[in-house]
């Protein structure tokens, strides 16, 4: 093949059952693409660090700080 492929793969688990799992997965991510969970996590992350200010330091210390 001399081209890309793009394949989307959804899991879930469950400690219980592999029907735990599957009811976790529809509940989960039935819905939405990558694309779309991926931004709704990414957003969700924002909302939390929007609420720290960091005020000094240098610029390569505030970015270890927000991607630590």
């Amino acid at each position: 093949m001399t081209g890309e492929l793009d394949v989307e793969v959804r899991i879930a688990i469950s400690y219980v059952s592999i029907e735990n799992a599957r009811a976790n997965l529809e509940a989960e991510a039935a819905g939405p693409n990558f694309e779309q969970l991926a931004k709704k996590a990414t957003d969700a992350w924002e909302v939390k660090l929007g609420r720290i200010r960091v005020g000094n330091g240098t610029a390569e210390r505030r970015r270890v700080f927000y991607t630590c």
